[in-house]
């Protein structure tokens, strides 16, 4: 099984009056799986597109999340949106719900995440996706 990489560069420094005595750079990569088949943009369980955004701006629980990126196989888009179905490596989450523990600053920071298929277990839109990682604050 691949994974996908969610990537984000930090720079981190302590300051004394005007002075910056400590910087330095630090790199957060959350583990991508993706358990929507029937998503164009899914291949072996990750996804190919460079980013994905998890909607769902005032969602109190994984189900009123989903991936706003899911295109069904079977609808009108036949083809992955950025045309490959090569599983990105370096993919980064962007993060719309504001009251998930793990969304900082409109950024997943979770260690993994999963995408997976909402609870009718029949994503034929995007509200049937969700953010199964997605903890409340």
């Amino acid at each position: 099984m691949h994974s996908a990489l969610s990537c984000r560069l930090f720079q981190i420094s302590t300051t004394v009056g005007n002075a910056i005595l400590i910087k330095k750079e630090v790199l957060i990569m959350t583990s991508l799986k993706c358990t929507v088949t029937n998503c164009v943009n899914n291949a072996k369980e990750c996804c190919c597109r460079p980013d994905i955004k998890v909607a769902g701006a005032c969602a109190c629980d994984c189900e009123q999340t989903c991936c706003a990126d899911f295109a069904d196989k079977t609808g009108s888009a036949s083809n992955s949106s950025c045309d490959t179905d090569i599983p990105n490596e370096a993919l980064h989450v962007r993060c719309e719900a504001h009251n998930c523990v793990y969304n900082a600053n409109g950024d997943c920071d979770a260690s993994n995440i999963h995408v997976a298929c909402g609870s009718c277990g029949k994503p034929d839109c995007k509200s049937q996706t969700e953010c199964a990682t997605f903890k409340m604050k």
